[in-house]
């Protein structure tokens, strides 16, 4: 893909570039992956709390109500 990009300063303003819209929304998209990427990274680090443990704090919350 050919990309063609324009830097527009504007009476002493700070520059911007314009780009075509499909260059934009690739970058939006790939931004979302990068997040992504970053949240499961993260959560790999977790720890992991078996389900009946969950089951057991849950009831117990839920009792105490």
């Amino acid at each position: 893909m050919a990309s063609s990009s324009y830097t527009i300063e504007l009476k002493g303003e700070k520059p911007f570039v314009v780009i075509r819209l499909k260059q934009y929304e690739a970058m939006l998209e790939y931004m979302d992956e990068l997040e992504d990427r970053a949240d499961i990274k993260e959560r790999s680090i977790e720890e992991n709390i078996p389900w009946p443990e969950v089951k057991k704090a849950i009831k117990k919350k839920l009792s105490k109500k």
